[in-house]
């Protein structure tokens, strides 16, 4: 896994961003070698994402059906869902 940190401008975000990548690290070998099933990768998306919304940008992500779909979803799905209703919001969904 080939990975070049570039900072966020933020000292603190880079930390965490730091602590995700060490534990994306940790994970990926037993993941069979994809990020994508690594728990800590959807976690620090889900961070990079959403470091600027406030409370009112999450009662908008979470408004309709958002709580009983994510509740029946479970680990890697469950971020991998929250993450997609956050990129729809975001208007950056592909």
């Amino acid at each position: 896994m080939k990975y070049k940190f570039k900072s966020t401008g933020d000292v603190l975000a880079d930390k965490v961003i730091i602590k995700f990548d060490e534990q994306i690290k940790k994970e990926y070998k037993s993941a069979g070698g994809d990020k994508e099933k690594c728990q800590s990768y959807w976690h620090k998306l889900l961070f990079l994402k959403t470091m600027n919304l406030d409370l009112n940008d999450w009662r908008k992500i979470r408004a309709g059906d958002y709580w009983s779909k994510r509740d029946s979803l479970r680990g890697i799905e469950q971020s991998r869902f929250i993450y997609n209703r956050i990129l729809d919001y975001l208007g950056d969904y592909t």
